[in-house]
């Protein structure tokens, strides 16, 4: 039986739903219309399988089931159609460091909203670990339309469903914000693993860094309680996880936004439809070792930053954009570094290069130096963690 119920209902406002509610939550939302049109729409299209009605038959199976790991099973087959649909495979490594049944924070870089962590969590799946609590910001259930927040339930409800809990960002009160998500995931990971971001929004340069507010609050109910970061760790320890796309998730989005500096209302619904209805090509995931207990959190965020960095995945791309790298004059300040790694990568696929060179050859130039970041920068960083 899966709930997550706390004294005193405390976290009502941001915790998963467990098996006692599905009844009264899930079961108006795939009898209502939801299920007959927007759902329905969304998981054909992404299966490609319109003709097989993949989702009505989803639905049918959804409104038989009584517990979360039901619910849960039900979506992990819907993971795994996605990654044979829109994927050429999902390689896994380092699962030796991890023991079954054992509790983890499990920190990744963030490239994609919905996939990493699905990925992530259909990669331990599929090798017999447990599920994870994942965090998702709430900002992700609603939209910024008029000059008013509209609230989005139906998204919500799926997703507090599949173990995923609330994380409030760019709130008042920051501070009280945190304490309170830290109480909480103090009290979750007795008896469950977690997922969260390094960071705070997806990287769009290709520079996978760990924010240390994120350790911090991760930490935070602990330290209130009088524990030192260095027990918390051992309480609770935190694995890294690199995930590497050969094809990057919303490429042109992120390049977008970080040339302009902008960012607009809709960008993240815009971010989750693609990844839905994108291919993905090859899809990495390495689970780093988890990490020894240390009392300084700069050090615990370098120790992530290492283990993140060297173990992203090289894809032919991430070569091709070290050349057209090479050629340009914004990266001559780090020639030596990206000759160093044309000599130590072999050969370039000329195919795969004259391909990105062809992409770059429709956008501005002020958009081809994003692009080639995205591909350039994980390898420029790794460069640095090796010498």
């Amino acid at each position: 039986m899966t709930e997550f119920e706390y004294e005193g209902n405390t976290f009502d406002d941001i915790r998963p739903y467990g098996d006692s509610e599905i009844e009264p939550l899930l079961y108006p939302l795939f009898s209502r219309r939801f299920s007959n049109g927007t759902f329905r729409q969304i998981i054909n299209r992404m299966m490609k399988e319109q003709e097989d009605d993949f989702a009505g038959q989803l639905v049918d199976r959804l409104l038989t089931i009584d517990t979360i790991d039901e619910y849960q099973a039900c979506f992990h087959d819907v993971t795994r159609e996605a990654v044979r649909t829109l994927t050429d495979g999902v390689e896994v490594s380092g699962l030796d460091n991890i023991t079954p049944g054992e509790h983890y924070i499990f920190m990744s870089n963030h490239r994609a909203i919905l996939a990493d962590p699905f990925l992530i969590n259909y990669s331990l799946v599929e090798n017999h670990h447990q599920s994870t609590m994942i965090g998702i910001g709430r900002n992700l259930m609603q939209l910024d339309a008029f000059g008013k927040t509209v609230q989005i339930p139906e998204i919500e409800t799926l997703v507090r469903f599949n173990k995923c809990f609330l994380v409030d960002r760019g709130t008042r009160g920051q501070i009280k914000v945190a304490k309170h998500l830290s109480n909480f995931l103090y009290h979750s990971m007795q008896d469950n693993s977690v997922w969260i971001a390094q960071k705070e929004g997806r990287a769009k340069d290709g520079n996978d860094f760990t924010q240390s507010k994120v350790v911090r609050m991760l930490y935070l109910g602990s330290k209130m309680r009088g524990i030192p970061l260095s027990d918390a760790m051992q309480r609770a320890p935190i694995v890294p996880v690199s995930v590497s796309y050969e094809k990057e998730p919303c490429e042109m989005q992120k390049a977008e936004q970080s040339y302009s500096g902008q960012k607009g209302v809709y960008d993240d619904f815009d971010a989750m439809r693609s990844e839905l209805y994108s291919q993905k090509g090859h899809v990495h995931i390495h689970f780093g070792s988890p990490l020894e207990p240390m009392d300084d959190v700069s050090d615990v965020v370098h120790e992530i930053d290492r283990q993140i960095q060297t173990s992203y995945h090289h894809w032919p791309v991430n070569h091709a954009a070290v050349m057209v790298a090479r050629d340009m004059t914004e990266y001559r300040d780090e020639f030596d570094t990206l000759d160093g790694l044309l000599s130590n990568n072999g050969d370039v696929d000329m195919d795969v290069a004259y391909e990105l060179m062809g992409r770059l050859d429709t956008m501005s130039l002020g958009l081809q130096k994003h692009i080639v970041d995205i591909y350039v920068n994980p390898l420029i960083n790794q460069a640095r963690y090796e010498t």
